[in-house]
């Protein structure tokens, strides 16, 4: 999909994209470059970020990068 950076360096993400991901407006998203393109991540609330409960103190168990990611192409 081709989508336009706009003037002010803005651009939207088709609706397909963002029901696929379950975006929606106010979401945060982690963007990076990864060999010279630009990587965009949904960046996940925790559910003790949301409801107000302390965070746990152990480490938490999952994917670290892009590369450990399976394949989920559009």
């Amino acid at each position: 999909m081709i989508v336009t950076l706009t003037n002010h360096g803005q651009l939207s993400i088709p609706e397909l994209i963002q029901r696929r991901l379950g975006l929606c407006e106010g979401a945060e998203l982690d963007i990076k470059i990864v060999n010279n393109r630009i990587v965009l991540e949904p960046k996940r609330k925790r559910k003790f970020d949301t409801i107000g409960i302390a965070r746990p103190t152990f480490p938490t168990i999952g994917f670290d990068s892009a590369h450990e990611r399976p394949n989920d192409s559009i």
